[in-house]
């Protein structure tokens, strides 16, 4: 409760103009008359100064107390305390840090950066039957990249038009090897994964369907976790394409 001094002065005309109010309200209703009319005219004037001295009272009250409270500033970064923020705010998760690639050629991926989460037999024949092809970085994928960056780098002769079928090669190898072969697999796979976890779950998973449902989980965290293998692979081979095509452009391929 504000113990402020206008806001006990405000409480306190408060109860003056109520006082007054029923001592009004019974002289006119006839139960208790004022003789005096000088009396009366006082009382009406007291409703009146009272009214006014409340609402001036309990109004600076509301004024300063409006003045003591302190802002939170997000546009300076000051982060709000955790009173000031709704407990159902959703909670953003940090973006997956990318991980550079090498500045030789690219690793070959072992059977961790590409190998689908463990199952028995009968589980990966379901899953290839339900889930349709798994997008992923093949073995060997890097015998593939384009030997011209290294060649161009070697030289250093400044052959713009050399450079140009190099990007171009670059541009071919990126469309080939990620965008056929891993983005345009994880979209119909991605939803696959979505549509197997709801319907496994919409009842009581039975024996026989929890190595399916913990697969579908595993397989989802690996394509779209923070720590995904086969995203960490993919993130690979675009920064090494990235750095290859900015060195091209701007120095002959040149690092």
């Amino acid at each position: 409760m504000d113990l402020s001094l206008p806001a006990v002065v405000g409480w306190l005309f408060v109860a003056i103009f109520a006082a007054v109010a029923i001592i009004v309200l019974l002289d006119l209703a006839g139960i208790r008359r004022i003789a005096d009319d000088s009396q009366r005219k006082w009382l009406f004037r007291g409703l009146i100064i009272s009214v006014v001295t409340a609402v001036s009272g309990l109004g600076i009250a509301h004024l300063k107390k409006q003045e003591q409270t302190p802002e939170v500033n997000l546009v300076a970064g000051n982060s709000p305390t955790p009173s000031q923020t709704s407990s159902h705010a959703p909670v953003q998760q940090p973006a997956r840090p990318v991980k550079p690639a090498p500045s030789g050629p690219t690793p070959q991926p072992g059977p961790a950066d590409v190998a689908q989460c463990p199952a028995d037999a009968a589980v990966l024949e379901w899953a290839s039957a339900n889930l349709g092809p798994r997008p992923m970085l093949q073995p060997g994928f890097d015998q593939d990249y384009p030997k011209c960056v290294a060649e161009l780098a070697a030289r250093d002769t400044g052959d713009t038009d050399n450079v140009e079928q190099c990007l171009a090669a670059l541009e071919g190898y990126r469309s080939a090897v990620l965008q056929k072969g891993f983005y345009d697999v994880k979209v119909p796979y991605d939803a696959a994964l979505l549509k197997w976890e709801r319907e496994l779950r919409r009842g009581q998973i039975t024996e026989e369907e929890r190595p399916r449902y913990n697969y579908v989980l595993c397989e989802n965290d690996d394509l779209n976790g923070a720590e995904g293998k086969s995203l960490e692979a993919r993130d690979a081979a675009e920064e090494r394409l990235r750095l290859d095509r900015r060195a091209c452009r701007s120095n002959h391929c040149l690092r």
